[in-house]
């Protein structure tokens, strides 16, 4: 423990000067006393797993970076990965971790639900719980994918049937895999086989949700490769979910932005529309004049933007770790006026049919447009005539919602699993 402590805090303190902070200024961003820095630096305390996590985003660092980690290497055939959970965290914390790593190997190794209820370790936790265990070590830097298989045959078979999406990429996911282990490959074959790709570009648009997010978490941090770059959202809710924030576009932007020291952030405010979908500059001069002034910059970025990065969701579906977005509250009251067959998913806020277009309800679009503001899908449509649209998205109960983005002509470019690769070969949509 003693070790631990003491290599942490050398860690710590060669980031925070690297960044040309004082124990107080980083002590202020994280909401801690000047005291408890130095404590944590001089090895007489050790962090919280909430702090680990704080000090990451600060210092625009990974867990790696400052946690003395037993590394182990693993490879089951399609995924690649390094595991390895901190020495001398409270034993809670280590627990809960460990048993983290122990149930994405049972995963990758195809065992289902059954399989824990009779391992001494994983029985402990319930089905429910298992999304925010393997959230929770692939956010906390204990399990780091660092190669994973794509289907060559059927991205051939896609970039031929659709020639305007090519180069696609799919990844090589089992069908059993959970959606936050498949979220976890997708984001890391963006992460790493297209975000470096996009050289220096001016902006770079960001829709919301766990994929995007881990995205941003696993880009790897640079101070010249985006120096001229704008990350702006795609997409805002209102205040009273800002409990949310984690996974929303704002947060993302935010991410990137520290994460990519010389870059530039855009962030997007919720206003409120008027029936043509206008934002309304009411209250002159005050809260709502700022939030238009703000819109301002941020559309005129949404003019410029050259690439984006986008997912989809579905009727009735939460977040991967259980939680529910704004938009999830619509989903009762959509299927009470008998329209919900009609909505192939959610993209960007706003519930679509397959033609891309919102349902045709006027209460609904009304109460739709309440939830989300985002960017004008014209515009979008724009960026992929002189950019890239990425859409993000792992799933079959996301296929339909992927169909209608590939066919509305929102997203150019594709980084998905093989059940919505089959969905669009298929063509029955």
């Amino acid at each position: 423990m003693d070790d631990f402590i003491s290599q942490f805090g050398e860690r710590l303190r060669e980031l925070r000067k690297r960044r040309n902070l004082t124990q107080a200024a980083l002590a202020g961003k994280l909401g801690v006393v000047t005291l408890t820095v130095s404590a944590w630096e001089t090895g007489r305390r050790a962090p919280t797993l909430e702090h680990i996590g704080k000090l990451c985003r600060v210092l625009s660092c990974t867990p790696s970076h400052l946690l003395p980690t037993p590394v182990e290497r693993a490879k089951d055939g399609m995924v690649s990965w390094v595991e390895g959970v901190p020495v001398g965290l409270p034993e809670s914390q280590q627990a809960f971790l460990e048993a983290g790593v122990r149930a994405f190997r049972f995963f990758m190794k195809g065992y289902t639900f059954d399989n824990f209820r009779s391992d001494e370790i994983l029985r402990a936790y319930p089905e429910a719980s298992l999304y925010n265990l393997l959230a929770g070590v692939f956010r906390a830097g204990c399990l780091r994918i660092i190669e994973a298989l794509r289907d060559r045959e059927r991205e051939q078979a896609l970039e031929l049937r659709f020639p305007h999406l090519a180069p696609v990429v799919v990844a090589a996911i089992p069908s059993t895999a959970l959606s936050v282990i498949k979220a976890e490959i997708i984001s890391f074959l963006a992460a790493n086989h297209i975000l470096p790709t996009l050289r220096n570009p001016s902006v770079i648009g960001f829709g919301p949700g766990y994929t995007i997010t881990r995205l941003a978490e696993q880009s790897i941090p640079t101070e010249t490769e985006f120096s001229k770059t704008r990350w702006v959202s795609l997409v805002a809710y209102p205040r009273r979910y800002h409990n949310l924030e984690l996974q929303s576009a704002n947060c993302i932007v935010r991410t990137m932005g520290t994460r990519h020291v010389q870059s530039s952030m855009c962030l997007l405010p919720f206003m409120a529309r008027d029936d043509e979908g206008r934002p309304i500059p009411d209250d002159p001069g005050g809260e709502r004049q700022y939030e238009l002034e703000d819109f301002q910059k941020v559309d005129n970025a949404w003019r410029e933007m050259s690439a984006a990065f986008v997912t989809v969701g579905y009727l009735g579906g939460g977040t991967s770790d259980g939680r529910i977005f704004p938009l999830q509250t619509l989903s009762p009251y959509i299927e009470e006026r008998t329209c919900a067959e009609k909505v192939a998913g959610e993209f960007l806020g706003l519930y679509l049919d397959d033609r891309g277009e919102m349902a045709d309800d006027a209460d609904v679009i009304r109460e739709n447009r309440a939830m989300a503001f985002q960017i004008d899908l014209r515009l979008l449509r724009e960026v992929t005539n002189r950019g890239h649209v990425y859409l993000l998205a792992a799933g079959g109960e996301k296929a339909r919602a992927a169909a209608m983005v590939v066919r509305s002509g929102f997203a150019n470019r594709l980084v998905i699993d093989c059940d919505i690769a089959d969905y669009l070969l298929e063509g029955t949509w």
